[in-house]
């Protein structure tokens, strides 16, 4: 049986046309219309083929009939049968294939499509198949799921480049949504925790930017967090957000952008844990001296003394003072020096936990002369020659008394002497103390010196 490509024309042997009266002699010159060609398509009504062609002569009572796509139209049997004058009646059989067959089967410019329905288990192992055998680009999209491949059935070995390529690529690219990767301590689930939220900004100002509608409401829950834009207008920018407002959705944030973001700004919020400040916030009020801290900020007085309050954002912006006094009821911090420009409600500050230092002692030769100033020195200098004799007297720093010593010789300059026999007394300050003695020596018949005393 020949076959025949489907929808395909073609020209075909009948034969062979022998005489009806001795069954054997070839009948070479009979006429067959095309008419007289009838055609049943897999079992149908037999009818005239569609090629108006007639049959024509070949040799040895063979005749070439040609068949048009409307006669090989339809897939399986075809019969073709025609009968002349002077003839026995004559047919042939033909099977009418699919172009994919046809191609693959008879003409050889095609590979043979075929569906495995089934197939007896571990037929197909790893080692059935050579390296790069099956890459991305051979299968179709969603063929393989989960459940299809046998367990350790592709090794390291068996998985192509490209292949193991495009699984990564697969994984990248999977959307971190809400409710998925939720296993404990996953990678999905570490990834997840990276990003807290991610969106699209409805809008945003110097130094504030409006979150989208479905973010929460609560006030002060993103405080603390970093927002970055990775797309849209103002890409490339982070900040720590100092202030929430979750009615409006607004976050405050540290610093001004340096490009507003806007309703086309893709937006991502982070968790931010470093502990680098004592508090932030925007600030109730301000004075010359003073600053009024949000009403957020500890309740302990004196707790930030030593801190630095930096003007972040708003009126004042960009000035940095140290803390000398906090009353906790009120949330008044006292600052040296005074502001340049007072802030207000609109200024965003930071305190950051300078601390104080208090200096008990220094190392021995650590002040040399080269490090005091004129102007120090000089203020020493008035100190020494100003400080009063009594004071100098009691004081336990230094020395012990001594007669030979700067004090004994300005004792004995501005104090009470006495001379009594061959004895000098000079008195401290209350005039009956002794500060120290000296022998006296006298020359007879010069007028004697037997006191003298400072008024």
């Amino acid at each position: 049986m020949q076959w025949l490509k489907q929808s395909t024309a073609a020209s075909v042997m009948l034969g062979p046309a022998v005489d009806n009266s001795d069954g054997y002699t070839p009948e070479t010159g009979l006429t067959i219309a095309a008419s007289d060609c009838r055609l049943s398509k897999n079992g149908g009504v037999f009818a005239a083929k569609n090629d108006a062609t007639a049959a024509s002569t070949a040799e040895f009572g063979w005749y070439n009939v040609e068949f048009d796509a409307t006669d090989t139209g339809t897939v399986g049997r075809l019969l073709l049968a025609a009968s002349a004058t002077g003839a026995l009646p004559m047919w042939r059989e033909f099977m009418v294939v699919p172009s994919n067959t046809y191609d693959s089967l008879v003409a050889g410019t095609d590979n043979l499509d075929a569906e495995v329905a089934t197939m007896a288990a571990s037929s197909i192992t790893a080692s059935a198949f050579d390296a790069g055998a099956v890459d991305a680009a051979a299968i179709a999209t969603g063929a393989i799921g989960a459940d299809a491949i046998a367990a350790s059935a592709i090794g390291t070995s068996e998985l192509a480049t490209s292949a193991a390529d495009a699984i990564a690529d697969e994984v990248w690219d999977e959307v971190l949504s809400s409710g998925a990767h939720t296993t404990l301590f996953s990678a999905g689930k570490r990834l997840q925790n990276a990003v807290l939220r991610g969106g699209t900004a409805i809008s945003g100002c110097p130094a504030a930017i409006e979150f989208p509608g479905p973010w929460s409401a609560t006030d002060g829950i993103y405080e603390q967090n970093i927002v970055s834009i990775v797309d849209g207008t103002g890409a490339g920018q982070t900040r720590l957000i100092i202030e929430y407002d979750g009615t409006n959705k607004l976050a405050y944030v540290d610093r001004p952008w340096h490009v507003e973001p806007d309703a086309t700004s893709e937006i991502e919020l982070l968790p931010y844990s470093a502990e680098i400040m004592a508090d932030h916030g925007l600030a109730q009020a301000g004075a010359a001296g003073t600053i009024t801290l949000d009403a957020g900020a500890s309740a302990t007085n004196d707790i930030y003394i030593g801190s630095v309050v930096f003007i972040a954002t708003g009126t004042g912006a960009g000035q940095v003072r140290l803390i000398t006094d906090y009353d906790g009821s009120s949330k008044v911090a006292t600052i040296s020096d005074n502001w340049t420009t007072n802030p207000d409600s609109t200024s965003a500050y930071k305190l950051f936990p300078v601390g104080r230092v208090v200096v008990d002692s220094f190392k021995d030769d650590s002040i040399t002369a080269g490090a005091v100033a004129a102007a120090g020195a000089n203020k020493i200098a008035d100190h020494t020659i100003r400080r009063t004799f009594e004071n100098a007297c009691d004081s336990s720093d230094g020395d012990a008394k001594a007669f030979r010593s700067l004090l004994g010789a300005i004792g004995k300059q501005v104090n009470k002497v006495a001379v009594s026999g061959g004895t000098l007394t000079v008195y401290e300050d209350d005039d009956s103390t002794s500060l120290g003695t000296q022998t006296v020596s006298t020359t007879p018949g010069a007028d004697p010196i037997t006191t003298l005393d400072t008024d």
